[in-house]
């Protein structure tokens, strides 16, 4: 049984406790007990209900101007006398709060709360840490008050507010009628008593003759029911139950109460109005003088609300309460029971692991009630491909888990995943900005890829994070993708220390001007100078610093170390300064990373006269309204911005034109085969003819031959960088071949 499922359980164990003590006081009154009798037991039953704590009652007497103690059967002879006869004031007491203030008073530290600050060598000497006290009216006036003392510090829940309800409220039954007994000395005071619990209980109460026959009924049976006391008189009690057989209920109760004296059970009744109710029915005899059997009294006790929240509360165990979607609790039964099927009959399942990506992106940029109404979006839209017996369930933060049973085969799978991503894929408006969400969905098959849940969500979650790095987004698991996890898993912790021992380098290449060959600038390339596996070009750590989030930290410090290798150069006379582009991760276009670049930039000047930033078209046409809104933000700062790899991905001349970048960079996959391919010739010429009709300036990425070098030249291509001209040097190297003004 899961944690809620428990609480549940508890709460209702709580309110079925509370319904047999106001049973048990009921029948006391019915049975003509003494006021001191009902009082203490009531005060010895709200302490059972409550641990550690013990119940008071106390009467105001307003002449005197004095709360004088009724009942505190717990408390010893001293304990009483100190606190019989207490005077209301501010610092009093909780008690003496109620009297001055007319309200519940809920003190949870007594040793912090000054509304104990006169008492608190009283608690301290019989170890109060909580008092809860509530006012006792009797025809709106307060008379009194009701008090529950604790031992250990806490805060009333829900339950003890209402059993200190329900407690004031008998309370001021039974005062009402000491009241009524001295106005009324002559009437019989069983009739008087009984007659004033009868109209002021909450309960609806019948009462049925020898023949089980109701003779009379309460204004709260009225409510409850619906049926008023002339259509009911005569009639069977619980002829309102919603069951089967009516008969047989009533055998029932007859045989309770004639073996055990009492019988109590939840019915589901019909009112009068047609609709339906829950009530807990506690029946029992009432006898006369002389213990004759008289009749029967049956109380009825409304517990809709506490149906409603067990209801609730069961809801939200198996269930999202965001998107609605079953969650993991739920997920791992329904997968544990698609393999208690297999072991009966032949059954294949597949389990796909779906997470969003640069979800933290649009939390950053938008905020959290945008990231939520996201979340609720995609959950609809994924629930529209499923069929009727699939589940998917919300994982944590952006993760979805989706359960095909009863497969066909993999190529099934494949599609149903193709469609999911395509469904995120649709615009969504957020903000007035349009956001287009990609996701990487990882598979694994049941029985081939793990026998159990845990197995299964595992090898899922495995195959996703390697759909990340794929062109489809999607992915099979391999026994070889768990070894590759564990790789991962390393490669991060290594990353992380690497940082902070600062093992990063960053190297420059030097980018040439297309029309004399002569250096125009340079781009800073980071490397990793590993103490055991020597240098490590990016393409090994750059997608795993991507996925942990590592690369923000890295660009900074790319970022930091061009900063100062700039200002030692300008140090020494001996050397030119050329400007410098650095590459920064699409994932830091966002309102926060954005302001720290620009914080980092406006350090110096000669940051925002010579530095450049470069971010992948890829990246950039992911978010585009918040990406162009941003590159507005740099832009306005006086950075210098590129666009990289430019025609790997999908740009239009529209989105070049609302970026407002400054230089597009055709990737070396156009250049490769810029010579004897047609296609790429006429592309590359393409790109060129109409970055410059937008004024941009055109740099050609991965030059290697002097027929690239030539051909591109020829299109006018104003800059080129590659293996043709030089590779990525150590700062020292770059600086002696290509910044000395001697050379």
């Amino acid at each position: 049984m899961t944690e809620t499922l428990k609480q549940t359980s508890e709460v209702v164990r709580e309110y079925l406790e509370l319904f047999e003590l106001q049973n048990t006081i009921l029948e006391m009154v019915a049975a003509e007990a003494s006021q001191q009798e009902i009082l203490d037991r009531l005060c010895q039953l709200q302490e059972r209900m409550v641990s550690d704590s013990v119940a008071s009652i106390m009467i105001y007497d307003s002449r005197k101007r004095q709360l004088r103690l009724l009942s505190a059967p717990s408390l010893d002879g001293e304990a009483k006398r100190e606190i019989d006869g207490l005077h209301p004031s501010p610092g009093a007491g909780s008690c003496a709060n109620v009297i001055l203030k007319k309200t519940p008073q809920f003190v949870s530290e007594i040793a912090k709360d000054d509304r104990w600050a006169e008492s608190i060598a009283f608690a301290r000497k019989y170890r109060l840490k909580a008092c809860w006290s509530v006012p006792v009216l009797i025809d709106d006036e307060v008379v009194g008050t009701f008090a529950i003392s604790s031992f250990r510090e806490r805060k009333p829940t829900p339950f003890h507010r209402k059993l200190l309800s329900t407690g004031a409220r008998i309370v001021s039954i039974v005062l009402k009628r000491e009241r009524q007994h001295r106005r009324l000395r002559e009437q019989d005071d069983r009739v008087a008593l009984l007659a004033n619990v009868f109209e002021n209980i909450g309960e609806g109460i019948v009462i049925a003759d020898r023949d089980n026959r109701i003779i009379e009924v309460n204004e709260a049976f009225e409510k409850i029911t619906g049926y008023g006391e002339k259509r009911v008189k005569g009639e069977m009690p619980l002829f309102f139950a919603d069951v089967e057989s009516r008969e047989t209920l009533m055998r029932e109760i007859m045989a309770a109460i004639f073996s055990r004296g009492v019988w109590r059970g939840e019915l589901k009744i019909r009112r009068a109005d047609g609709g339906e109710s829950f009530e807990w029915v506690v029946v029992s005899r009432l006898k006369g003088p002389r213990s004759t059997m008289e009749g029967f009294l049956y109380v009825i006790s409304d517990i809709n609300e506490l149906k409603l929240s067990q209801e609730k509360l069961s809801y939200l165990a198996f269930h999202d309460p965001l998107t609605g979607l079953v969650n993991r609790t739920m997920l791992m039964d329904r997968i544990e029971h698609i393999i208690d099927r297999a072991e009966r009959v032949k059954v294949s399942a597949a389990v796909l692991f779906l997470d969003l990506d640069r979800f933290k992106y649009v939390n950053d940029t938008f905020g959290h009630a945008a990231g939520d109404l996201l979340l609720v979006e995609m959950a609809k839209r994924l629930q529209r491909v499923l069929r009727k017996g699939d589940t998917i369930a919300r994982f944590g933060g952006d993760e979805f888990v989706i359960l095909l049973e009863d497969i066909e085969d993999r190529s099934y799978v494949y599609e149903k995943a193709q469609n999911l991503l395509s469904l995120l894929k649709e615009p969504i408006e957020l903000q007035n900005h349009s956001l287009i969400v990609y996701g990487s969905i990882g598979i694994a098959v049941f029985p081939d890829d793990g026998q159990d849940a845990q197995t299964l969500l595992k090898h899922a979650d495995t195959a996703m994070y390697q759909a990340k790095q794929s062109r489809e987004h999607i992915r099979f698991y391999t026994p070889q993708m768990s070894e590759h996890t564990l790789k991962s898993l390393v490669l991060e912790k290594e990353l992380s220390d690497a940082l902070e021992r600062e093992e990063f380098r960053v190297y420059y290449q030097p980018i040439v001007r297309g029309g004399d060959g002569g250096l125009d600038g340079a781009e800073a390339l980071v490397r990793w100078e590993h103490p055991e596996r020597g240098l490590i070009f990016p393409g090994e750590f750059i997608p795993f610093a991507e996925e942990t989030g590592l690369i923000a930290r890295i660009d900074e410090w790319v970022l930091e170390r061009v900063i100062a290798d700039l200002r030692q150069w300008h140090a020494d006379p001996g050397n030119r300064i050329v400007p410098v582009s650095v590459n920064i991760s699409g994932r830091q276009i966002n309102r926060q990373d954005v302001t720290r670049l620009i914080e980092i930039l406006n350090r110096s000047a000669l940051a925002r006269d010579y530095i450049g930033l470069e971010v992948t078209e890829t990246y950039l046409m992911q978010f585009v309204d918040e990406t162009v809104t941003q590159l507005e933000r740099l832009k306005h700062a006086g950075v210098k911005l590129s666009m990289d790899d430019f025609g790997s991905g999908y740009s239009s001349l529209g989105y070049l034109k609302r970026f407002k970048i400054d230089t597009l960079k055709i990737d070396q996959l156009l250049v490769h085969d810029i010579v004897d391919d047609r296609d790429d010739r006429s592309i590359a010429d393409a790109i060129i003819k109409m970055g410059h009709s937008l004024g941009l300036r055109i740099i050609a990425e991965g030059v290697e031959t002097k027929e690239q070098y030539e051909t591109l030249r020829q299109f006018g291509c104003d800059a080129m960088q590659g293996f043709y001209f030089d590779r990525a040097l150590p700062r020292e190297t770059f600086e002696e071949k290509y910044l000395r003004r001697m050379r």
